[in-house]
């Protein structure tokens, strides 16, 4: 089983996507992310429609990290809603996950993420905002 299957049957035990209250919605996104050390992290999007709070899972799972490891390198990243990333832009992070990751750790350029995971095609942070 290489990382990146690994990452996916982590984050897949968390889409559960549900309505908290008519305006709030959880884990229609799953994200799963292999810190330096290895460790693998989770988190899901907690979304409401005000816009107001807005959670990312690519952003979720990277405070889960550094909230139970204190890590803020980030090896790769698999992020979904109901498969895998298929290509045509799937898997991407949106632009406030591309700053705060970015910001968070000088290595964020080397941060893969997976955008077709059958074919096992990846794109790094620094690929994505290669003028950051």
């Amino acid at each position: 089983m290489d990382i990146w299957e690994k990452l996916y049957e982590e984050a897949k035990r968390g889409y559960n996507p549900s309505l908290c209250l008519s305006l709030i919605y959880a884990n229609y996104v799953v994200a799963a992310i292999e810190a330096e050390d290895g460790q693998i992290f989770t988190g899901y999007c907690f979304e409401a429609t005000s816009g107001v709070f807005h959670l990312c899972a690519e952003r979720s799972a990277a405070f889960n990290m550094y909230q139970q490891s204190g890590q803020t390198a980030i090896k790769c990243i698999i992020a979904f809603c109901d498969k895998a990333p298929y290509g045509e832009g799937s898997g991407t992070p949106c632009g406030a996950c591309r700053e705060f990751l970015l910001q968070l750790s000088e290595k964020s350029k080397q941060t893969e993420f997976m955008v077709d995971y059958d074919k096992r095609e990846t794109i790094t942070l620094g690929e994505l905002m290669p003028l950051w």
